[in-house]
Protein backbone atom coordinates (compact mmCIF):
# COMPACT_ATOMS: atom_id res chain seq x y z
CA UNK A 1 0.00 0.00 0.00
CA UNK A 2 1.39 3.12 -1.19
CA UNK A 3 0.23 5.94 0.65
CA UNK A 4 0.71 9.52 -0.01
CA UNK A 5 4.20 11.72 0.14
CA UNK A 6 4.50 13.55 3.47
CA UNK A 7 3.42 17.13 2.58
CA UNK A 8 2.54 16.81 -1.32
CA UNK A 9 -0.55 14.59 -2.94
CA UNK A 10 1.40 13.07 -4.79
CA UNK A 11 1.08 9.26 -4.57
CA UNK A 12 4.49 7.47 -3.23
CA UNK A 13 6.23 5.06 -5.29
CA UNK A 14 7.73 3.26 -2.95
CA UNK A 15 6.56 0.32 -1.15
CA UNK A 16 5.97 1.70 2.60
CA UNK A 17 3.23 2.54 4.36
CA UNK A 18 3.17 5.21 7.36
CA UNK A 19 2.38 4.27 10.68
CA UNK A 20 2.78 7.28 12.47
CA UNK A 21 5.02 10.30 11.58
CA UNK A 22 8.28 8.89 12.20
CA UNK A 23 8.00 5.28 11.44
CA UNK A 24 6.87 3.57 8.17
CA UNK A 25 7.15 -0.38 6.92
CA UNK A 26 6.82 -1.99 3.61
CA UNK A 27 9.23 -3.70 0.81
CA UNK A 28 12.74 -3.05 -0.81
CA UNK A 29 12.94 -1.66 -3.88
CA UNK A 30 12.03 -2.30 -7.41
CA UNK A 31 14.07 -4.35 -10.02
CA UNK A 32 13.12 -2.01 -12.84
CA UNK A 33 15.69 0.60 -13.19
CA UNK A 34 13.27 3.78 -13.59
CA UNK A 35 10.96 2.53 -11.31
CA UNK A 36 13.94 1.80 -8.68
CA UNK A 37 15.18 5.37 -9.55
CA UNK A 38 11.92 7.29 -8.49
CA UNK A 39 11.64 5.30 -5.34
CA UNK A 40 14.61 6.01 -4.13
CA UNK A 41 13.62 9.98 -4.67
CA UNK A 42 10.21 9.67 -3.25
CA UNK A 43 12.37 7.72 0.13
CA UNK A 44 14.12 10.70 0.19
CA UNK A 45 11.90 13.32 -0.17
CA UNK A 46 9.71 11.55 2.65
CA UNK A 47 12.40 12.87 5.22
CA UNK A 48 13.37 9.12 6.34
CA UNK A 49 16.49 9.35 7.71
CA UNK A 50 16.99 5.38 9.27
CA UNK A 51 15.87 1.99 7.18
CA UNK A 52 16.19 -1.41 9.03
CA UNK A 53 16.78 -3.77 6.64
CA UNK A 54 15.00 -7.53 7.48
CA UNK A 55 16.04 -9.06 3.83
CA UNK A 56 18.89 -11.93 4.65
CA UNK A 57 18.30 -12.43 0.84
CA UNK A 58 19.70 -8.77 -0.04
CA UNK A 59 21.56 -5.73 0.90
CA UNK A 60 21.52 -2.38 0.27
CA UNK A 61 24.43 -0.85 2.57
CA UNK A 62 26.38 0.67 0.23
CA UNK A 63 23.17 2.30 -1.89
CA UNK A 64 22.30 4.35 1.02
CA UNK A 65 25.59 5.03 2.36
CA UNK A 66 25.86 7.18 -1.02
CA UNK A 67 21.99 8.79 0.04
CA UNK A 68 23.03 9.80 3.73
CA UNK A 69 20.76 7.41 5.42
CA UNK A 70 21.95 5.40 7.86
CA UNK A 71 21.30 1.76 7.61
CA UNK A 72 21.31 -1.38 9.38
CA UNK A 73 20.68 -5.11 7.91
CA UNK A 74 19.53 -7.27 9.93
CA UNK A 75 19.12 -10.08 7.78
CA UNK A 76 16.66 -12.54 9.24
CA UNK A 77 14.95 -15.74 7.17
CA UNK A 78 11.24 -16.00 6.44
CA UNK A 79 9.75 -19.74 6.42
CA UNK A 80 7.03 -21.37 8.11
CA UNK A 81 7.99 -22.43 11.32
CA UNK A 82 10.98 -19.93 11.72
CA UNK A 83 11.16 -17.62 14.67
CA UNK A 84 12.95 -14.24 14.91
CA UNK A 85 15.70 -14.22 17.38
CA UNK A 86 15.02 -11.10 20.04
CA UNK A 87 18.60 -10.25 19.57
CA UNK A 88 17.81 -8.89 16.00
CA UNK A 89 14.19 -7.02 17.69
CA UNK A 90 16.77 -5.48 19.98
CA UNK A 91 18.97 -4.38 17.67
CA UNK A 92 16.33 -2.78 15.38
CA UNK A 93 14.94 -1.16 18.45
CA UNK A 94 18.41 0.47 19.81
CA UNK A 95 18.35 1.67 15.93
CA UNK A 96 14.80 3.42 16.10
CA UNK A 97 16.05 4.32 19.05
CA UNK A 98 19.13 6.89 17.87
CA UNK A 99 16.71 7.98 15.24
CA UNK A 100 14.49 9.39 17.36
CA UNK A 101 16.76 10.97 19.64
CA UNK A 102 18.27 12.25 16.23
CA UNK A 103 15.03 13.69 15.04
CA UNK A 104 14.61 11.15 12.53
CA UNK A 105 12.46 9.08 10.68
CA UNK A 106 12.70 4.99 10.21
CA UNK A 107 11.33 2.59 7.33
CA UNK A 108 11.39 -0.89 8.53
CA UNK A 109 11.13 -2.89 5.65
CA UNK A 110 11.86 -6.51 4.22
CA UNK A 111 11.20 -8.02 0.69
CA UNK A 112 7.59 -7.28 0.07
CA UNK A 113 6.89 -5.56 3.38
CA UNK A 114 4.43 -8.66 5.03
CA UNK A 115 5.79 -10.13 7.69
CA UNK A 116 9.79 -9.40 8.73
CA UNK A 117 9.37 -5.59 8.18
CA UNK A 118 5.74 -5.35 9.93
CA UNK A 119 7.13 -7.51 12.75
CA UNK A 120 10.09 -4.96 13.43
CA UNK A 121 7.70 -2.08 13.51
CA UNK A 122 5.65 -3.83 15.56
CA UNK A 123 8.51 -3.95 18.20
CA UNK A 124 9.53 -0.55 17.53
CA UNK A 125 5.84 0.36 18.18
CA UNK A 126 6.07 -1.21 22.02
CA UNK A 127 8.87 0.34 22.43
CA UNK A 128 7.68 3.41 21.95
CA UNK A 129 4.83 3.15 24.63
CA UNK A 130 2.03 1.43 22.13
CA UNK A 131 0.13 -1.47 23.50
CA UNK A 132 1.07 -4.56 21.66
CA UNK A 133 -2.73 -4.86 20.45
CA UNK A 134 -2.39 -1.62 19.80
CA UNK A 135 0.22 -1.95 17.44
CA UNK A 136 -1.22 -5.35 15.84
CA UNK A 137 -4.03 -3.15 14.81
CA UNK A 138 -2.40 -0.23 13.33
CA UNK A 139 -0.05 -2.06 11.39
CA UNK A 140 -3.24 -4.53 9.68
CA UNK A 141 -5.41 -1.12 9.23
CA UNK A 142 -2.90 0.71 7.36
CA UNK A 143 -1.27 -2.13 5.65
CA UNK A 144 -3.99 -4.90 4.99
CA UNK A 145 -1.53 -7.32 3.01
CA UNK A 146 0.73 -7.36 6.48
CA UNK A 147 0.97 -11.15 7.79
CA UNK A 148 3.03 -9.74 11.01
CA UNK A 149 4.27 -13.62 11.30
CA UNK A 150 6.75 -12.95 13.68
CA UNK A 151 4.38 -10.69 15.68
CA UNK A 152 4.55 -12.59 19.10
CA UNK A 153 8.35 -13.07 18.66
CA UNK A 154 8.78 -9.26 18.88
CA UNK A 155 6.43 -9.02 21.90
CA UNK A 156 8.96 -11.74 23.66
CA UNK A 157 11.67 -9.69 22.92
CA UNK A 158 9.15 -6.62 24.03
CA UNK A 159 8.98 -8.21 27.09
CA UNK A 160 12.56 -9.52 28.08
CA UNK A 161 14.16 -6.19 26.86
CA UNK A 162 11.89 -4.34 29.64
CA UNK A 163 12.48 -7.11 32.34
CA UNK A 164 9.37 -7.60 33.19
CA UNK A 165 8.22 -11.32 33.73
CA UNK A 166 5.88 -13.00 31.17
CA UNK A 167 2.06 -13.64 31.46
CA UNK A 168 1.20 -16.36 29.63
CA UNK A 169 -2.14 -15.18 29.83
CA UNK A 170 -1.73 -12.30 27.91
CA UNK A 171 0.56 -13.96 25.85
CA UNK A 172 -2.27 -16.32 25.01
CA UNK A 173 -4.47 -13.17 24.70
CA UNK A 174 -1.92 -11.56 22.05
CA UNK A 175 -1.18 -14.36 19.91
CA UNK A 176 -5.54 -15.13 19.68
CA UNK A 177 -5.75 -11.44 18.81
CA UNK A 178 -2.86 -12.01 15.86
CA UNK A 179 -4.67 -15.25 14.39
CA UNK A 180 -7.81 -13.57 14.32
CA UNK A 181 -6.29 -10.55 12.17
CA UNK A 182 -4.41 -12.97 10.07
CA UNK A 183 -5.94 -15.74 9.85
CA UNK A 184 -10.39 -14.78 8.48
CA UNK A 185 -10.61 -15.33 4.81
CA UNK A 186 -10.36 -11.68 3.91
CA UNK A 187 -7.04 -10.92 5.48
CA UNK A 188 -5.50 -14.30 4.32
CA UNK A 189 -6.60 -13.67 0.78
CA UNK A 190 -5.01 -10.28 0.87
CA UNK A 191 -2.00 -11.67 2.05
CA UNK A 192 -1.57 -14.69 -0.55
CA UNK A 193 -2.42 -12.16 -3.41
CA UNK A 194 0.47 -10.09 -2.04
CA UNK A 195 2.64 -12.63 -2.05
CA UNK A 196 1.91 -13.97 -5.38
CA UNK A 197 2.03 -10.87 -7.20
CA UNK A 198 5.76 -9.99 -5.25
CA UNK A 199 6.91 -13.94 -6.37
CA UNK A 200 5.61 -13.26 -10.15
CA UNK A 201 7.29 -9.53 -10.46
CA UNK A 202 10.74 -11.08 -9.01
CA UNK A 203 10.47 -14.53 -11.50
CA UNK A 204 9.76 -11.74 -14.30
CA UNK A 205 12.42 -8.99 -13.42
CA UNK A 206 15.42 -11.77 -12.59
CA UNK A 207 14.53 -13.41 -16.04
CA UNK A 208 14.49 -10.56 -17.85
CA UNK A 209 18.07 -9.19 -15.98
CA UNK A 210 19.48 -12.87 -16.30
CA UNK A 211 18.86 -12.73 -20.37
CA UNK A 212 19.44 -9.38 -20.54
CA UNK A 213 22.88 -10.40 -19.29
CA UNK A 214 23.11 -13.23 -22.09
CA UNK A 215 22.27 -11.06 -24.54
CA UNK A 216 25.43 -8.63 -23.84
CA UNK A 217 27.35 -11.67 -23.25
CA UNK A 218 26.22 -13.05 -26.31
CA UNK A 219 27.02 -9.82 -28.36
CA UNK A 220 29.99 -8.54 -27.02
CA UNK A 221 31.43 -12.31 -27.58
CA UNK A 222 30.75 -11.79 -30.89
CA UNK A 223 32.39 -8.30 -31.27
CA UNK A 224 34.87 -10.02 -29.65
CA UNK A 225 35.25 -12.32 -32.56
CA UNK A 226 35.07 -10.11 -35.09
CA UNK A 227 31.94 -11.91 -36.23
CA UNK A 228 29.78 -8.80 -36.59
CA UNK A 229 30.28 -7.43 -40.30
CA UNK A 230 30.80 -3.59 -41.55
CA UNK A 231 27.68 -1.22 -40.79
CA UNK A 232 25.28 -0.95 -43.58
CA UNK A 233 26.60 -4.31 -45.36
CA UNK A 234 24.21 -7.10 -45.90
CA UNK A 235 25.64 -9.77 -43.23
CA UNK A 236 25.22 -6.94 -40.85
CA UNK A 237 21.63 -6.40 -41.80
CA UNK A 238 21.34 -9.78 -40.98
CA UNK A 239 23.22 -10.25 -38.03
CA UNK A 240 20.75 -7.15 -36.72
CA UNK A 241 17.94 -9.32 -37.98
CA UNK A 242 18.79 -12.27 -36.53
CA UNK A 243 19.74 -10.34 -32.77
CA UNK A 244 16.55 -8.81 -33.21
CA UNK A 245 14.84 -12.00 -33.18
CA UNK A 246 16.46 -13.55 -30.72
CA UNK A 247 15.94 -10.63 -28.15
CA UNK A 248 12.22 -10.48 -28.90
CA UNK A 249 11.84 -14.15 -27.78
CA UNK A 250 13.62 -13.63 -25.14
CA UNK A 251 11.28 -10.39 -23.86
CA UNK A 252 8.52 -12.95 -24.84
CA UNK A 253 9.52 -15.52 -22.58
CA UNK A 254 10.11 -12.74 -19.74
CA UNK A 255 6.63 -11.48 -20.32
Amino acid sequence: MNLTLTGTKRPCRANLTWLTKGLATGGDLSWDPKLRALQIADILDSGITHIIDMRMEDDDAELWASMGIEYINLGTDDIDGWHVPADLFNKGVEFAREAKRAGGKVLAHCHMGINRGPSMAAAILMDRGMAPSTALRLIRTKRPISGVHYFMDAYDAHVERSGRKADWQVRKFLHSQWYAAVGNPTATKHIKAACRAGHLEDARARTAKREAERFAQYTGRRAQDQLVAVPGSLAWEDQQAEDNEWYASVLREAN
